[in-house]
């Protein structure tokens, strides 16, 4: 009976745990010191001139902490399934208000640059600027699913039914050819990196059309591994006053 007792106050200890977001490795060895860290991230901006020069930025900062640094890409709502699982560490470059809707993630509060989501087309006559230059327009409008910026802005401006969600930025280019769309917004410099670098698409005769935002982006750590924030943050500050960030931005062109 004691022995049957003892079980049940250990399941359910454990299970409180869980349900809270704690794993079975935070429970059993809280003070582990923190040895690799993995951030996830989308295939588009991985295989852009940000991924290489968010590869550079944080394998100094983590070199810094003595930590083993990997940087992971997937489909952008896969990214973000796995660091609010914990399967990964955390995201490596999201927007300022990213863990509004991802509670499981901490914002390192230092950003490590800006960038700009802008609008493309192949029509020549479309001039916007802001996402309420959007209001109101017959456009049909791409965006790339698990981008929060997009999903989240464009559903109160355009008719759900003027919208049409891609798994990445060379299938939306290419809808716009086909005049299936007559928008796609994304970030600016991934846009302009595909188009430079992806053979299927570099043949297209779009522009773009305006700037719906400029932004600070950031990374965000998995609760699991809060100790690091603060630490990535002042190491990131001290980063920029060396100058390592702009020289890092150069290299990866």
């Amino acid at each position: 009976m004691i022995k049957r007792k003892i079980t049940i106050i250990i399941t359910s200890f454990f299970l409180s745990l869980f349900a809270n977001g704690t794993t079975a490795n935070e429970a059993v060895q809280p003070n582990k010191p923190i040895q690799e860290i993995v951030l996830s991230g989308t295939n588009n901006t991985k295989h852009s001139h940000h991924g290489r020069w968010l590869q550079l930025i944080y394998a100094e900062v983590f070199k810094r902490l003595n930590i083993k640094f990997s940087y992971q890409s997937y489909p952008a709502k896969r990214a973000s399934a796995m660091s609010d699982n914990g399967l990964s560490d955390g995201e490596i470059h999201r927007v300022y208000d990213y863990s509004e809707k991802h509670p499981n993630l901490i914002r390192v509060e230092e950003p490590h640059f800006s960038i700009h989501f802008s609008a493309y087309a192949i029509d020549p006559a479309i001039k916007l600027s802001g996402w309420e230059s959007l209001r109101g327009k017959d456009y049909m409008v791409g965006h790339r699913i698990g981008v929060k910026k997009t999903q989240s802005k464009l559903p109160s401006i355009i008719p759900k039914r003027k919208l049409s969600g891609v798994i990445n930025i060379s299938q939306g280019l290419k809808m716009l050819q086909k005049n299936r769309l007559n928008l796609f917004i994304d970030v600016e410099s991934v846009i302009e990196s595909i188009l430079l670098e992806d053979n299927t698409v570099r043949h297209l005769k779009v522009h773009r059309a305006g700037v719906m935002e400029k932004v600070t982006v950031h990374a965000f750590l998995h609760k699991k591994n809060k100790v690091l924030v603060e630490k990535i943050a002042v190491i990131l500050k001290e980063m920029k006053k060396e100058g390592l960030i702009n020289q890092y931005k150069q290299a990866a062109k």
